[in-house]
């Protein structure tokens, strides 16, 4: 069903003649996240690294080259929105808007549940990212980078 709504929005846009028609396959829905590759600050195993990747998407859409990404970790939540701009192959992601969940913070992250600090995460998504998208059009894959502590890239992946 999702797909058959981002192939009716592409044709009414090609209808409407609006738009860059080079903007197409950044449109739509990617499914992916963050692997760590490296933790920083603490204990680095491949288990502790796992535990701590964030799985999520972005939604990228034409009205207003809008996008929101949304990231899950163990017991956080981060949601993103603001605007992108492509250029070639890469796509670009500039926040306006980001949220570290969960709000409630009377009772605290669980010590036995892997989280980062949420002022580092907060300001860790404030940065751009830039994506290149695959000879495909399926992938788009991020630059490594460091997230608070920890070090990785981001891959997304579109059906």
């Amino acid at each position: 069903m999702r797909r058959a709504s981002v192939l009716f929005a592409i044709l009414v846009l090609c209808i409407a003649g609006c738009g860059d028609q080079k903007t197409i396959p950044f449109l739509g829905q990617w499914d992916g996240g963050f692997t760590v590759e490296k933790v920083l600050k603490g204990g680095d195993s491949p288990e502790d690294r796992k535990r701590h990747k964030l799985k999520g998407y972005i939604k990228v859409v034409l009205n207003k080259k809008g996008y929101q990404m949304h990231l899950e970790g163990e017991q956080q939540t981060v949601d993103i929105k603001g605007t992108w701009k492509y250029n070639g192959k890469q796509l670009t992601l500039e926040p306006s808007e980001v949220k570290i969940g969960p709000d409630d913070k009377d009772d605290g992250l669980d010590p036995n549940r892997k989280s980062v600090e949420p002022d580092e995460l907060y300001l860790a998504y404030l940065k751009k990212f830039t994506f290149s998208i695959s000879k495909d059009g399926k992938t788009l894959n991020g630059l490594t980078t460091t997230v608070a502590i920890l070090e990785g890239t981001h891959s997304f992946n579109k059906e």
